[in-house]
């Protein structure tokens, strides 16, 4: 959207070329379209984007992706202005789908706030969920409310964000391997408000079945987060790396490469991080003042799945192989065990400075930042050494679990793999 209060559409042409820069060629003031690229000679590559002005948010994303015909459409309007329900990051642009795995969407308050305990009285509020094809094949509205649970754990209002792909009649199933994309808006007591930003979706379950990863990018997670940082080659729990954790893999290869090397380095680890600075005999050390660029492969079901993104990691610090014996921070520690962890018990071990306190909180939040569990746990002469039952309640993924103790916090990621 532009000063003026309209909207660009942006495109690569009928015929562009993949890859081709999209330019502005269009306002329209709030309203709703329909939006169809025309060629009477056929197209079969290049692909468009409308998006608004300035702030880039997608309406539809068909870069890419022309199909072989006279006509790309996806047969339906979209409406201006958009909604501001969406896709969690985690969730927007992946291409590798399986059926059965839940997509998940931003919390909206007028939906949370009609929760009314999941029952009958919240048959009238939660999220449709839009599926289509730019191109015009497939086109589908998976409706998701308070009182259906969609199989997922009962978690309060933030289970209606969750929804199992194909878990519906098998006439709209998602197909294999369709370009598609996802739009999601909020319905608040019957009444159905503007589809917020496109994101792409691919359904491909032989890619799911050993999915890629990448250094950890998922924002609101400053801990773990490794793609595009600067890192000291030093060994400590400061300086690991973090990848994107992939349920049943039970081994990660980080490879580092530039263009000073030879040869890229390769470091495999039993666990879903890596931490610098190990000893030049093991292995050539990352060199301060360079960047690497960086992929991460799981290995799982006696297979190395494909790699994800390439991120870029900067060595700070003059630190060199067989100097990295560095002692980890003593003080308080928080352990919880098992992790990754099948969702049933956590076991929960914390030393705390302040020997007066009676009792620590513990939180549980997904990718989001949405809380997910909260328990009150006991405290004894500054020692917490407990099982905490998670019920099921958790589906796949990582969760940061925070325990709060008078004034210190202590945080740890949890990963639940069923």
């Amino acid at each position: 959207m532009d000063a003026t209060g309209q909207y660009v559409v942006a495109s690569g042409g009928p015929l562009a070329a993949p890859g081709a820069l999209l330019q502005e060629f269009a306002c329209v003031p709030d309203g709703c379209y329909q939006f169809r690229v025309n060629d009477a000679n056929g197209m079969s590559t290049g692909g468009y984007v409308v998006r608004t002005q300035g702030t880039n948010i997608r309406i539809i994303d068909n870069a890419n992706n022309f199909s072989t015909g006279p006509e790309s459409t996806s047969g339906e309007a979209f409406c201006l202005p958009l909604g501001t329900t969406e896709l969690l990051y985690s969730s927007c642009d992946k291409y590798f789908w399986a059926n059965g795995e839940y997509i998940v969407c931003n919390e909206d308050p007028a939906v949370a706030a009609d929760y009314n305990g999941g029952g009958a009285a919240g048959a009238d509020s939660g999220y449709d969920f839009w599926f289509f094809d730019p191109n015009g094949s497939y086109s589908y509205v998976r409706s998701r409310r308070h009182n259906v649970s969609d199989n997922y754990a009962n978690v309060g209002s933030t289970r209606t964000c969750h929804m199992k792909i194909n878990n519906w009649a098998a006439v709209n199933h998602i197909p294999n391997g369709l370009k598609l994309n996802v739009r999601v808006r909020s319905v608040v007591n019957g009444v159905a408000g503007a589809y917020g930003p496109a994101c792409r979706f691919t359904r491909d379950e032989a890619t799911a079945a050993c999915p890629p990863t990448l250094l950890f990018d998922v924002p609101g997670f400053p801990q773990f987060y490794s793609c595009g940082v600067n890192r000291d080659f030093v060994a400590n729990t400061q300086n690991r790396l973090y990848a994107r954790p992939v349920a049943g893999a039970t081994q990660y290869r980080f490879t580092f490469d530039n263009a000073e090397l030879v040869s890229p380095i390769v470091r495999t680890s039993n666990n879903y991080y890596l931490t610098l600075g190990w000893a030049a005999i093991v292995a050539p050390p990352l060199v301060p003042g360079q960047s690497y660029d960086v992929t991460v492969e799981a290995f799982k079901g006696g297979n190395w799945c494909v790699p994800g993104n390439v991120c870029i990691v900067t060595i700070n610090n003059a630190v060199a192989g067989g100097q990295q014996n560095v002692a980890l921070d003593g003080g308080p520690a928080l352990n919880m065990w098992p992790n990754p962890n099948n969702g049933d018990v956590l076991n929960m071990s914390l030393l705390v400075s302040d020997p007066f306190i009676n009792v620590v909180s513990m939180d549980i939040f997904d990718l989001s930042g949405k809380r997910m569990i909260a328990r009150t746990v006991a405290i004894q002469d500054g020692l917490v050494n407990t099982t905490i039952d998670l019920n099921g309640d958790l589906a796949d993924g990582m969760y940061m679990v925070k325990v709060t103790a008078g004034e210190e916090v202590f945080t740890q990621c949890v990963v639940i793999q069923k």
